[in-house]
């Protein structure tokens, strides 16, 4: 299932760093226990029967336990955190949460951070890493438990949300204004950026740049241009701009990045 790059045990947590190919399958299978995830950079669809969903970055997944389904990465390839919870661990966690039990999608800027700050220690792999692992896997479990308690009652999802969505993913690389998204999807744009964090989980900046970064990953991973042609290509205002916001999203300068992906 992909190409693992890093993985540690600690204290009955597994926690892996894997790279799926453009357009790799993953066959049908069963998670035979709960597993958290973060998918890094890419596009992967979800398939359940007939029904497919596309597993973007801006959110954190629970995978559902004894569901057979199978998954295809992005003509671009898709690079995921993988948390799995060895029996005597999860048997602890269920004691005092059952945010491991309730599977799903949970857009979430405040996990979506917290999971890169684990990949970051996972590539670090000190003394100090392991602990850190440890303690912000708990910090992950503890925002979703909370998360899921604090939607009780939410209002439905607005119809208007995924065509805003589209738009954003369109103009990635272009200059588009909150007004012309809300005149297009028929919104005030107060309206469209109070409804977009409370749905989606980030601001409307945050997810695009989400979007730009996961389009760098893609370009640092699968060709060989310069820094500035990817930060032009991926939106950003110049190179300065695009090494500054990848560091902060990820963790990695698009270099090192660039020489992990490789495997230099």
């Amino acid at each position: 299932m992909g190409r693992v790059i890093a993985k540690t045990e600690v204290e009955g947590l597994v926690v892996r760093h894997s790279v799926f190919a453009a357009e790799e399958r993953v066959a049908p299978h069963v998670h035979e226990l709960p597993q958290i995830s973060l998918q890094l950079s890419g596009l992967m669809w979800d398939t359940v029967g007939n029904a497919v969903c596309t597993l973007t970055t801006d959110a954190v997944y629970v995978a559902s336990t004894q569901r057979l389904h199978q998954h295809r990465a992005g003509p671009q390839g898709s690079e995921w955190l993988c948390i799995d919870f060895k029996p005597s661990r999860l048997a602890e966690l269920r004691e005092v949460t059952s945010a491991l039990d309730e599977p799903g999608m949970v857009g979430l800027e405040t996990g979506v951070k917290i999971g890169r700050r684990i990949n970051r220690e996972l590539h670090l792999g000190d003394r100090a890493s392991r602990l850190a692992i440890v303690g912000l896997t708990y910090e992950l479990i503890t925002t979703l438990d909370r998360n899921r308690r604090d939607k009780t009652g939410l209002p439905r999802r607005p119809r208007w949300l995924a065509c805003a969505e589209a738009l954003l993913q369109e103009c990635v690389t272009k200059q588009i204004s909150l007004a012309e998204i809300a005149g297009q999807v028929g919104v005030h744009p107060v309206h469209l950026a109070r409804a977009f964090r409370r749905h989606v989980g980030v601001t409307i900046g945050s997810y695009v740049r989400s979007l730009q970064v996961d389009r760098a990953s893609a370009l640092l991973s699968d060709s060989d241009a310069t820094l500035a042609q990817i930060a032009l290509a991926s939106g950003f205002y110049d190179q300065a701009h695009f090494c500054h916001i990848f560091k902060r999203m990820t963790g990695f300068t698009p270099g090192r990045y660039r020489a992990c992906v490789r495997g230099r």
